[in-house]
């Protein structure tokens, strides 16, 4: 059991998943043709909406690119509901 607040494991993880993602073990896999179910980025997401589920929404930031630098989650809500509020 860690005494660490939830923010800072989940920093720690997206470091880590960074780490491998690059590493070069894992790219060979993919040059390969490895091909997951699901990859680190869909791990990566995972993380940043539970990063949004504990911050308080003045602090909540939507990140605009991946470790790729490739375009990912544009919308800040921070529930599936509140982007359709009044609809």
């Amino acid at each position: 059991m860690t005494n660490q607040p939830l923010s800072v494991l989940i920093d720690q993880a997206q470091a880590l998943m960074a780490e491998i993602a690059a590493h070069p073990d894992h790219l060979q896999l993919l040059e390969l043709g490895w091909s997951p179910d699901l990859h680190i980025a869909d791990a990566q997401t995972a993380l940043i909406y539970l990063d949004w589920e504990i911050q308080p929404e003045s602090e909540a930031i939507a990140p605009t690119t991946n470790h790729c630098n490739r375009p990912t989650l544009m919308c800040i809500s921070r529930r599936k509901n509140e982007s359709t509020k009044g609809f």
